[in-house]
């Protein structure tokens, strides 16, 4: 889907958030390492800075995450074959149907499929969009779009050299409550002792990136007023738009 920013490279922009809204950030060399994430050294200690993103509850029994990735594999595969096939530099959008999610197993023929019918419709820079949708499909007589799919948009743009596949997804920006923070905060409890192997004292950060649905995620004020569990010295909250900086009130 383009050049997609890696997991490493995300969290360096959730550090440089930190740093950006943080005034006492450690002032030293900020070093890549896993587990944690990364370690600053601040006059004679050495700081453990371990990343998580942050997803809200889905009222179906698999995450939310989990349906967004799939599509994304769909769609980067697809743009991976379309190219190994020889098509063109192209801007496609893809739609899924959010009622009928995308299984795993189904991924690799999903993706076949999409490569083919972009192969296949793809305009000429005269025309220079096309639209695919099942009802096309039937009235011309063609093998249908399977039903994982809504629609699938093309544009051949002229002057292009690098093509964008990509998913477009909407969504409401989600309050979350002190249940869904305590949550996030749990699940990198067992992080914590590794990192002290490294550091002298660890904190963690929880970053809602908003880059999907899944994460769209504005924490209110009031959480700095509750107290959380957590074994790491320091807690924060970045949400998915606003520039606002929470410190969580921790205890052991």
């Amino acid at each position: 889907m383009g050049q997609q920013p890696g997991r490493k490279e995300n969290e360096l922009t959730s550090l440089m958030r930190l740093k950006r809204h943080m005034p006492d950030f450690p002032s030293g060399e900020v070093l890549a390492s896993e587990t944690p994430d990364f370690l600053v050294t601040a006059d004679q200690r050495r700081i453990g800075i371990e990343v998580t993103r942050f997803y809200l509850k889905s009222d179906s029994k698999a995450p939310i995450q989990l349906f967004e990735s799939l599509q994304d594999q769909v769609v980067e595969t697809a743009e991976s074959l379309h190219r190994e096939a020889g098509g063109g530099p192209l801007h496609v959008a893809v739609s899924f149907d959010d009622n009928r999610p995308v299984k795993k197993p189904r991924v690799p023929l999903l993706a076949q499929e999409l490569a083919s019918v972009v192969l296949s419709n793809a305009p000429d820079q005269h025309a220079m969009h096309a639209v695919i949708r099942h009802r096309l499909f039937r009235e011309r007589h063609l093998a249908p779009l399977s039903l994982e799919f809504h629609n699938v948009h093309i544009w051949n743009f002229p002057n292009v050299t690098h093509g964008v596949w990509h998913v477009p997804r909407a969504g409401f920006v989600v309050e979350p409550g002190a249940q869904e923070i305590q949550e996030a905060l749990d699940r990198k409890r067992d992080c914590y002792a590794p990192c002290l192997t490294k550091c002298d004292e660890a904190w963690l950060l929880v970053v809602a990136e908003g880059t999907a649905p899944s994460s769209f995620a504005e924490f209110i004020p009031s959480v700095q007023d509750r107290l959380f569990k957590s074994p790491f010295q320091r807690c924060f909250l970045l949400g998915s738009f606003g520039p606002r900086l929470h410190e969580l009130r921790i205890e052991a």
